[in-house]
């Protein structure tokens, strides 16, 4: 992401950028803007972090007392020019009023190796996964020492500190939270994670939806105790109140604060934050783009459990239940056009661990083999869970689907349920006999 600088936005006082007052006939604002508080943290190895869920107009009056806290000596706020222009303007009036801003534009590519951020500086990323990928890149290009002055903060003129604001659902309730990118390189932890609701008001709908795909992971592979819970309150609309939003995001941050305590890089138990992953990548890669992120993790998911239970690890009735939660959340339980199955089960072969993923013995239980939780599968599996996400066809069209997307689709006796019909051949792989 290439980040491109630009001068000095202001120093200002608070004064300078106070909002108007409110009409007298405008409604307050605990009627369209419920005050929500709800404080996690984040401990991965020697990182500890806290992550903060807000919404209201009363929770913005706590960023100036964060702004002052950090005792930045300059603040550089990195965002793209997707993120709403209101949301960058409201950020930076309050960073303003406590240390010099600088505005950077985040673009295509990588940070340019020759950029560099003052020590004693603090790095601000306003957006998505993008955004937050920049940011980190750029404040762990920072000089000077990494001492950390009171209450866990460094000192003036140390190592640059970084603070994620994200913009959409998956950085709120994922990637802010990881301390690894998306090729599983660490990256720099930041001092403060602060979600703020309002920052979703604009997204549409189905945007919000997708993004809730690590919610639906973290049930599945990780508290199948929230199971009940959450599948009462997901949405297929993806239109949730804020209250219902910061329990789900509340819900993710103590998930990865489990997963991560002792595993801060995701090599060990914390792999489970990535069930459903290898096969959504490879899907995604196939369809060109086309195929958005959250669709392809649900079906990342779903060839997962059939996986499992293909090699006798995963008893169906959980594989039911993944199909059950997914179809809560809304996202679609089939490609939504037909895909070359032997393309992408090559390039799961293809990819970092050679076809092998994280599976499930049970709903929040990660199988664990010889190699630790990633479980060596092969293509005749693969094959098989695929099978299970095939497109769906007209009946006179299954020759050809079968034909086109390598998918044999098992046939359905006549007066049999679908529910009760498995799959006529069962791959051989690890697990139980």
């Amino acid at each position: 992401m290439n980040v491109i600088p630009a001068p000095p936005l202001f120093s200002a006082s608070p004064a300078r950028f106070a909002s108007p007052a409110p009409s007298p006939s405008a409604p307050s604002p605990s009627a369209t803007s419920p005050e929500i508080a709800l404080d996690r943290a984040v401990l991965a190895g020697c990182a500890h972090f806290p992550v903060r869920i807000r919404h209201g107009d009363g929770s913005w009056a706590e960023l100036p007392r964060v702004a002052d806290a950090l005792g930045a000596e300059e603040f550089l706020l990195v965002t793209e020019r997707g993120v709403p222009r209101a949301h960058i303007a409201r950020v930076l009036r309050h960073l303003g009023a406590h240390a010099p801003t600088r505005l950077s534009w985040s673009a295509g590519g990588g940070v340019p190796e020759g950029m560099r951020v003052a020590p004693g500086s603090v790095v601000v990323a306003l957006g998505g996964t993008r955004v937050i990928a920049a940011a980190a890149d750029l404040a762990g290009r920072g000089h000077g020492d990494s001492g950390h002055g009171e209450n866990g903060h460094r000192g003036r003129g140390g190592r640059p500190r970084l603070v994620l604001m994200p913009t959409t659902p998956r950085a709120m309730a994922d990637t802010a939270l990881s301390l690894v990118d998306a090729d599983g390189r660490p990256r720099t932890a930041p001092v403060l994670v602060r979600a703020q609701l309002e920052f979703l008001r604009t997204l549409p709908p189905a945007k919000v939806r997708g993004g809730l795909a690590p919610l639906v992971r973290n049930v599945l592979a990780v508290r199948p105790g929230s199971y009940d819970s959450v599948a009462a309150r997901l949405r297929p609309g993806g239109e949730h109140d804020p209250g219902v939003l910061a329990s789900f995001l509340a819900l993710c941050a103590e998930c990865r604060a489990t997963a991560v305590c002792y595993d801060p890089f995701e090599q060990g138990p914390a792999r489970a934050l990535s069930y459903g992953r290898t096969v959504a990548d490879a899907l995604r890669a196939e369809a060109g783009g086309a195929l958005p992120a959250g669709a392809a993790a649900a079906l990342g998911m779903l060839v997962a459990a059939r996986v499992a239970v293909e090699a006798g690890l995963l008893d169906p009735a959980a594989e039911r239940a993944h199909r059950d939660l997914i179809a809560r959340w809304g996202a679609p339980p089939r490609l939504p056009v037909p895909l070359s199955a032997e393309r992408v089960v090559e390039r799961v072969i293809a990819g970092p661990g050679g076809g092998a993923m994280v599976l499930l013995d049970d709903l929040g239980r990660p199988h664990m083999s010889r190699d630790g939780m990633l479980t060596a599968t092969g293509r005749p599996l693969l094959r098989a869970g695929l099978a299970a996400v095939a497109a769906a066809v007209p009946s006179a069209g299954r020759a050809e689907a079968a034909r086109v997307s390598g998918v044999r689709a098992p046939a359905v006796p006549v007066g049999v349920p679908p529910a009760v019909v498995r799959h006529p051949v069962r791959a051989s792989g690890p697990g139980r006999p």
